[in-house]
């Protein structure tokens, strides 16, 4: 049996989630500029570009169920849902896309109502081009993210340690090396 839970369910649990979000996510920030990588990202989303939208929190929100917030604020002050993703940065670490809705005021102005874990006073948001019907329910697209830092590179530590092996030892990890189908670079590395 599916258990659905009602709005002031969520709204509730909405509360105790954003504090431990905010704890847990303390480093994450809106992207302050919309670089190549954030445009690469975004365009994996949607063909539409991200947009800045204000972040005004309401009452009628709810932290973890967009969509449910925006309807609640729609039946008060009408309008109608946006659905995209919220984009969020951990500092040349890590993007991350959420599934999420705005609210379009009756002017058409799309404004985010729902609390977020990056401080600020406004949200990057990729508005979504289709397949609405794919975030209007608790069962969205899941969260994505793209790595942003770099491995780093250890070729040259590599080729160094490679140049201090005496001669029958380069030749025993040689052996080594092709035994496991490397190279010695590839074998060293590892």
């Amino acid at each position: 049996m599916k258990t659905t839970l009602t709005y002031e369910q969520k709204k509730t649990l909405s509360e105790t989630r954003h504090v431990v979000d905010q704890s847990s996510f303390f480093d994450d920030i809106v992207p302050p500029d919309v670089t190549e990588v954030v445009q690469a990202f975004a365009s994996e989303l949607s063909p539409l570009p991200p947009v800045r939208v204000p972040l005004r929190i309401d009452d009628k929100a709810v932290y973890g169920w967009p969509a449910d917030g925006v309807r609640e604020k729609i039946r008060a002050d009408g309008g109608s849902i946006g659905f995209g993703w919220r984009l969020r940065a951990w500092p040349e670490v890590l993007l991350t896309a959420e599934p999420h809705a705005v609210w379009v005021d009756p002017d058409g102005s799309l404004i985010d109502i729902t609390p977020d874990v990056a401080a600020g006073d406004t949200s990057l948001f990729v508005p979504a081009s289709n397949d609405f019907d794919l975030f209007d329910t608790d069962r969205s697209p899941p969260t994505r993210y793209r790595v942003l830092h770099a491995p780093p590179d250890w070729s040259a530590a590599i080729a160094e340690r490679i140049a201090r092996m005496k001669s029958g030892q380069r030749a025993y990890e040689d052996r080594r090396a092709q035994k496991a189908g490397k190279t010695l670079e590839e074998w060293t590395r590892e």
